[in-house]
């Protein structure tokens, strides 16, 4: 089977979403809600390193973060 052969680009095709409304879909749930809750993940990364942070406010940090990505997930997938 060669490089560009059929069957090898739709085993690659598989990988991706199916059409552009599929990643659309994937992108748009990523509203306000969801990148607060990666912005507090990350400074709970750098907090946590440069040891500014003891290990219950960096779990407790990341489960907020976690909870925002969540809960801004679910209020954007909700309306459709």
């Amino acid at each position: 089977m060669s490089a560009g052969s059929p069957a090898r680009r739709r085993r690659a095709a598989a990988w991706w979403p199916r059409s552009a409304r599929d990643a659309h879909h994937i992108i748009s749930g990523f509203n306000i809600l969801s990148l607060a809750g990666f912005v507090v993940m990350g400074l709970t990364v750098a907090l946590g390193r440069s040891g500014q942070a003891g290990k219950a406010l960096s779990i407790g940090l990341i489960c907020a973060g976690t909870a925002l990505v969540f809960i801004g997930l679910y209020t954007e997938s909700g309306s459709r």
